[in-house]
C-alpha cells in the first residue's frame, strides 16, 4: 500500500498512519476513497432540491409507487381460521392486538423452505424462519422477508381477462372444456410450468396425463439445474469452491451458511478457497480468493497457486466445481422435471406450429427466452397464462388468469433434503385469484375444481386428524426426508480457453430473472459488494476499466456477434480482468409500476456463446444509485481484522487496534445500573454480508423506500447500513462486512444537542426517539459519529392518514413516521416491551434469549447476539467478554452498547 498517493492533510495523525499501512490493515470502501478522488468525502453526493426540476406525472407516479405499493387493498375478506393451525404458542382463537404465528413454507426455485408467519388481527405482517425446518433453521433471506410485500402489491392481477376485457372464471372453465371437446385425448394441448417439488402438484399432473394422455406437460426453468448433493459444511477443515456461491445462490443456502459459519471460531476454524470471475458473497468470506475469467479457468487450474494446489490435494477437503471425481453425498430426484420423462422442447413445438392450446402456469418466458415474442404466441389458437402480475407473457395471451399469493392458498413442498412441509394460507385471496391446484383440478376434469381448501393436500398425504394438525403446527411432515447415498461424482467440464472477453450473465441476487422486479424493498436493497440499487450495470475489474478508459457510470455498448446491449459501468475490485458481468432481471416492460424503464435487458445474450465480447465507450454517463460512498469515516479503525495466528499469539491486539481512550473520563452524569441493560454484539467473523438483516428491519419497522433519485442524494432510509470494505490490492482484495445500526451509546452525542429532547436515554440503556417531539433540526445526525440516523426528507407515506391501505401490511406495534423527523434503529423496542409485559404478567424476569430483534432473528449466520448486558451469564455478555470484541470508535468515549467481534482470516488481509 506504500504506492498510494498521500491522504488529505487534515486527518489526524493516527489515521494517516493507518492509511499508509503502518498501523493495521489499510481498509477502503471505494476506489475514489482509496485514491482520494475529489469529492469522495461528501456525505450527500449531490443535489439539495427535494424534487427534480423536470418531474413529470409519469416520474412522480413511478416514485410514489415505491412508497405506495401497499395501497389499493379493498374488498378483503377475513381468512377462515378453522382451516389453519397456529404455530406452537398461539391460542386457538387469536386475541385482538396479540399476534399469532403460523407455520408455512415458501418456494425457492421449486424447493421448500420452512417459515413462520406473523398474523396481526387476521393479516400477515412478517415472515420468519422455522427453527425446526432443515432448510431454514430459523433463518430467512432478503427475498423471503420481502415476499410479504408481494401479497399487498396493488399491481397484481385482480380478475380474469379475455382479450384484455374483464371476464369470469366460469367463462374460462367453459372455454377450456370446449377445448377438451375438440381434443378429447389432449392432442395439441401443451401445459408449461416451473419445476416444483410439491407432491400434490406432481400427483395432479399425473392425473392430467391419465385424463389427457396425448397432452404434453413441459417444465420451463431459466435457472441451471443443480446436482443434488447433500454436503455438510460444518465437517471439512478445507473447502474449495470453483464458481459456486453456496452461501446464497442455492436452495439450501441457509443451512450451508449456518454450518459454514459454525467453523469460523478461533478454536477450530475451517479454510475457504474460492476461484470465481465476479466476487460473490461466498467469495467475500474466502481466506484465499482468486479472480479468474471462465475462458482462463482451465489454464489456471492446470497450474494452481500453492495454497490452492494443497487444498485440492487434501484428502478430506470438500471440493465444489473442480475437475476430477470426488466422493459426494447424493440425493435422489424429487422435482417434477426430474421425475417425469423430458418431453421435446415446448419452444421447438411452438415454432413447429404443434400447439392448439398453450397454457403458461406461473412463468414469464417472453421475458426469459431470447427471440420469443407476443407475435409468436398469436399463431396458437388458444393461449392462457396464470400469473400473479400482468407480465409480458400474461398480457400476450388471450386469457389472463390471476394467481394467488402463496399466503392465500394451500399446497406442499419438499426441502432440498426431501423433508415435506405444508404451505398454509393465512388469509383469503384478496382478489379473484385461483391457486395452481385449483387450475390443475380443472384441467384434470374435476367438477369441484374451485374448492380452495386443504383437501387436495390432505389426499396426497393421507394423514389422520392428529397427524395433520401436528404437521400444520410444526411446519414439517415427519419422516419424509430422502435417504442419500455416497458415490463418486464428476462436476461439469470446464470450458476450453478462448481469446477475447467473456460476458458472464447471472440472475440478480434479489430479483432473479425479474420475477421480483415490482418489489420496492428488493429494488432498493443494496446488492452485496456493489451496493448498487434500483438498476443493473456492467461489472468489470479496475484493470479492464483502465484499459478502456472507463469510470463507474460511463455508458458502454457490449456486443457479441449481432447481439448488443447498452448500460453503465460499475468498477468492481476483485473482478477477473478478462471478462465482465451483467445481471439479469432488468429491462422488463410489463408487470407493475416499478418494472418499466429500469435497468437494461441482457437476456438476448442467453442465445449466444458469451465469448468474444467487445466494449464500445459511448461518451455519455449517468449517476449510479450506489450507497457505499455515503457516510465515509476517513480511515478510522472501524472494521478490525487480523490473522488467526496473530490473534492466538496476542489476543490483546484487537483491543489495541480499537484505540480505546487512555482515561475513561466523561462530562456525562453517572447513571445508576438498571436490572435490564440492553446491548448487542455483532460477530464480523461470521457475518456474510447477505443484507437479510436490512430487509428484516425494514419489514419489522415500517421503513419506507425512497426511490432511485433520493438514493443518489444519499437519502435511503434503511436503519441498518451494511458497510463493505476492501483490504489490499484492488485487483484481488480481501472483503470485509460490517452491519452498522444505531450504537445506543451510553454517552450519546445525539442526545445533548437536541433542542426539544426528542432523542433521550431510557432507564434500560436505549437511545430513544420521540417522534412527536422531533422538529427536524438534524443536529443529532450531525453530532453522531456513526452516521446511523435517517431523516425523512420527503413524505414517503403521503396517505398515512388513510389507514385502510396501510393497515394490512404495516406492523401495528411500530409508528409510521411522517416527513421532517429523524428515525433510527430502536433495538426493536416493541419486541422488548412485549417480552417485559409478558414477564411482568407472569411475575418473573425476562429470560435470556426471550427477546430476539428482527435482524438477529433473520440472520442465517447467527452473527448477532442481543440481550441483557447487566446479566454476566447472558449470551450477549459472553460475546462481549471475548477478546475479539471491540466498540466502534472507542476513542470518542461514547460507550456504545453495540460492539463487534473482529474478523479473522488465515492470511494477512493486506497480502497481495
Amino acid at each position: 500500500m506504500s504506492s498510494l498517493p498521500p491522504p488529505p492533510i487534515d486527518l489526524p495523525e493516527r489515521y494517516l498512519a493507518r492509511l499508509s499501512g503502518k498501523h493495521g490493515p489499510a481498509l477502503w470502501r471505494t476506489l475514489d476513497e482509496l485514491f482520494h478522488s475529489p469529492g469522495f468525502r461528501d456525505e450527500f453526493p449531490s443535489g439539495a432540491a427535494d424534487w427534480p426540476s423536470d418531474t413529470s406525472r409519469r416520474s412522480f407516479l413511478k416514485l410514489a409507487a415505491a412508497s405506495l405499493s401497499l395501497a389499493g387493498l379493498t374488498g378483503c375478506q377475513p381468512h377462515k381460521r378453522r382451516d389453519i393451525a397456529p404455530y406452537v404458542r398461539a391460542p386457538e382463537e387469536a386475541l385482538p392486538g396479540v399476534p399469532s404465528y403460523y407455520a408455512s413454507s415458501i418456494s425457492f426455485r421449486g424447493y421448500g423452505r420452512g417459515i413462520v408467519v406473523r398474523s396481526n388481527d387476521g393479516r400477515p405482517t412478517k415472515i420468519e424462519g422455522n427453527p425446526d425446518h432443515p432448510s431454514s433453521l430459523g433463518a430467512t433471506d432478503a427475498v423471503t422477508q420481502a415476499a410479504i410485500l408481494a401479497l399487498y402489491d396493488p399491481d397484481r392481477c385482480t380478475a380474469p381477462l379475455h382479450g384484455n376485457r374483464p371476464t369470469t372464471w366460469s367463462a374460462f372453465a367453459a372455454a377450456w372444456r370446449n377445448e377438451i371437446k375438440k381434443h378429447p385425448q389432449g392432442e395439441g394441448i401443451h401445459l408449461v410450468l416451473a419445476p416444483t417439488t410439491s407432491p400434490t402438484t406432481i400427483r395432479q399432473l399425473d392425473q392430467i396425463r391419465e385424463k389427457l394422455p396425448r397432452a404434453t406437460i413441459h417444465f420451463h426453468d431459466p435457472y441451471p439445474r443443480l446436482p443434488r448433493y447433500l454436503d455438510d459444511f460444518s465437517q471439512p477443515d478445507v473447502i474449495v469452491s470453483i464458481g459456486q456461491d453456496f452461501l446464497t445462490d442455492h436452495p439450501d443456502a441457509l443451512r450451508h451458511t449456518r454450518e459454514f459459519t459454525s467453523r469460523r471460531a478461533p478454536e477450530n476454524p475451517n479454510r475457504l478457497h474460492v476461484v470465481e470471475s465476479c466476487p460473490s458473497v461466498t467469495g467475500s468470506m474466502a481466506d484465499h480468493h482468486w479472480p479468474v475469467a471462465p475462458s482462463r479457468l482451465a489454464d489456471f487450474l492446470a497450474h494452481p497457486p500453492q495454497p490452492l494446489a494443497e487444498a485440492l490435494n487434501a484428502p478430506a477437503a470438500l471440493i465444489l466445481g473442480a475437475p476430477g471425481g470426488r466422493a459426494r453425498t447424493v440425493l435422489p430426484p424429487i422435482r417434477s422435471d426430474e421425475l417425469a420423462p423430458p418431453p421435446p422442447s415446448w419452444i421447438d413445438a411452438l415454432h413447429a406450429g404443434e400447439p392448439e392450446s398453450l397454457v403458461f402456469l406461473g412463468i414469464n418466458p417472453i421475458h426469459e427466452v431470447p427471440g420469443l415474442s407476443a407475435q409468436t404466441l398469436q399463431t396458437v389458437p388458444f393461449t392462457a397464462a396464470w400469473s400473479l402480475h400482468p407480465d409480458e407473457t400474461a398480457t400476450a395471451c388471450q386469457w389472463q388468469l390471476p394467481a394467488t399469493h402463496f399466503l392465500e392458498h394451500w399446497s406442499d413442498l419438499r426441502a432440498w433434503d426431501g423433508t415435506a412441509s405444508i404451505v398454509q394460507p393465512l388469509i383469503e385471496p384478496f382478489y379473484q385469484g385461483r391457486s395452481l391446484h385449483q387450475l390443475l383440478a380443472l384441467f384434470a376434469g374435476d367438477a369441484d375444481w374451485e374448492t380452495n381448501g386443504p383437501n387436495r393436500v390432505q389426499q396426497t398425504w393421507n394423514l389422520d386428524e392428529p397427524a395433520w394438525r401436528s404437521a400444520l403446527r410444526s411446519g414439517i411432515i415427519p419422516n419424509t426426508a430422502l435417504r442419500p447415498t455416497d458415490t463418486t461424482v464428476s462436476p461439469p467440464e470446464i470450458p476450453a480457453r478462448s481469446d477475447g472477453l467473456d460476458l458472464i450473465l447471472a440472475p440478480d441476487p434479489y430479483l432473479g430473472f425479474g420475477e421480483h422486479a415490482n418489489n420496492p424493498w428488493l429494488r432498493e436493497l443494496p446488492r452485496p459488494l456493489t451496493t448498487l440499487t434500483w438498476t443493473n450495470a456492467f461489472l468489470l475489474s479496475p484493470a479492464l476499466a483502465k484499459k478502456h478508459e472507463l469510470e463507474s457510470g460511463d455508458l458502454i455498448r457490449v456486443r457479441i456477434h449481432e447481439t448488443s446491449a447498452e448500460g453503465p459501468v460499475l468498477i468492481q475490485p476483485g473482478h477477473a480482468d478478462d471478462c465482465l458481468t451483467a445481471h439479469l432481471g432488468y429491462g422488463r416492460k410489463l408487470g407493475g409500476a416499478l418494472v418499466a424503464d429500469s435497468g437494461f435487458d441482457v437476456t438476448g445474450f442467453l442465445a449466444t456463446s458469451r465469448r468474444g465480447a467487445t466494449i464500445e465507450k459511448l461518451g455519455r454517463r449517468i449517476e449510479l444509485p450506489v450507497t457505499q460512498r455515503h457516510q465515509t469515516m476517513h480511515g478510522r479503525p472501524l472494521v478490525l481484522a487480523a490473522t488467526y495466528d496473530e490473534f492466538r499469539s496476542k489476543p490483546e491486539f484487537i483491543a489495541h487496534e480499537a484505540e480505546k481512550p487512555e482515561r475513561d473520563e466523561t462530562l456525562y452524569p453517572l447513571k445508576e445500573p438498571d436490572r435490564y441493560e440492553w446491548g448487542m454484539s455483532i460477530d464480523l467473523n461470521t457475518c456474510i454480508g447477505c443484507n437479510a438483516c436490512v430487509t428484516a428491519c425494514q419489514a419489522e419497522n415500517n421503513i419506507p423506500t425512497v426511490g432511485r433519485d433520493q438514493v443518489i442524494k444519499g437519502r435511503e432510509m434503511h436503519w441498518i447500513r451494511l458497510d463493505r470494505y476492501y483490504a489490499g490490492d484492488p485487483a484481488h482484495p480481501s472483503f470485509l462486512h460490517q452491519p452498522v445500526p444505531c450504537m445506543h451509546c451510553e454517552h450519546a452525542p445525539c442526545e445533548v444537542v437536541c433542542p426539544v429532547a426528542a432523542t433521550a436515554h431510557s432507564h434500560d440503556g436505549l437511545n430513544q426517539m420521540v417522534y412527536n417531539r422531533c422538529v427536524g433540526t438534524r443536529y443529532c445526525s450531525n453530532n453522531c459519529p456513526y452516521k446511523v440516523r435517517r431523516f425523512n426528507f420527503l413524505d414517503y407515506h403521503p396517505q398515512r392518514t388513510k389507514r385502510e391501505p396501510f393497515a394490512l401490511a404495516f406492523n401495528p406495534d411500530v409508528t409510521v413516521r411522517s416527513r421532517g423527523v429523524m428515525e433510527k434503529c430502536t433495538y426493536c423496542v416493541q419486541r422488548i416491551n412485549r417480552a417485559k409485559q409478558t414477564a411482568s404478567i407472569e411475575k418473573r424476569d425476562v429470560r435470556d434469549g426471550e427477546i430476539v430483534t428482527a435482524c438477529q432473528q433473520v440472520c442465517p449466520a447467527q452473527a448477532i447476539r442481543f440481550g441483557n448486558v447487566a446479566d454476566p451469564n447472558s449470551e450477549v455478555s459472553r460475546s462481549k467478554a471475548s477478546p475479539r470484541d471491540y466498540p466502534l470508535l472507542a476513542s470518542e468515549n461514547t460507550r456504545p452498547r453495540t460492539t463487534y467481534g473482529a474478523r479473522l482470516i488465515h492470511h494477512s488481509p493486506d497480502a497481495v
